[in-house]
This record gives structure tokens, C-alpha cells and sequence, in this order.
């Protein structure tokens, strides 16, 4: 059975719910991450691993998130390294 696109977007909303800590969530709702398709799912996923570029490596921190490395995704990195150190890009 294929969700309503409508769904998606309160599928989306209760997954970001459970980003929020534990004591000041309104709800919680393991299952809603289930019912994303890959996109919105790969979004969650970013939303829940914040990432130190000058310490952490974004493979490792993306694979501890859950993140699947054999769903098929394009990765844009627009107007982010001006505000890391150049020792973090390099």
C-alpha cells in the first residue's frame, strides 16, 4: 500500500519529534522514521548526528546515525566551508 504524500509530511514532523530530548518531547513515536521514503529518512538522519568537521569524520558519524551507505544518494555541499577553519577542510 503507497502512503499519501500528505502522509509524508506528518510521517516527517514525528520523526523530528523524537530528535527533540526525551524530556521535552510533546510525544514519541518509534515507528514514524518506518514510514519515510529514503529522502526524508536520509533527512532525519543528518538532523539527528550534529558533526565537529575539525574531529569527527562524516562517513563514521553518518554510519552511527543509521545511515545506509547503500542507498543511493548525491551529497551538495553548498556555502558550508566558509565557515569552517582551513584546517578543517584539509
Amino acid at each position: 500500500m503507497k502512503q499519501s504524500t500528505p502522509g509524508y509530511g506528518s510521517n516527517l514532523m514525528r520523526a523530528m519529534e523524537n530528535l527533540i530530548p526525551p524530556d521535552k518531547r510533546l510525544f514519541e513515536d518509534p515507528y514514524s522514521e518506518k514510514f519515510l521514503s529514503p529522502f526524508w529518512k536520509f533527512w532525519v538522519i543528518l538532523m539527528r548526528s550534529p558533526l565537529d568537521f575539525s574531529s569527527q569524520e562524516l562517513g563514521e558519524e553518518l554510519k552511527k546515525a543509521g545511515y545506509s551507505f547503500s542507498s543511493p544518494t548525491l551529497f551538495i555541499w553548498e556555502g558550508g566551508t566558509q565557515y569552517l577553519s582551513k584546517k578543517s577542510r584539509e
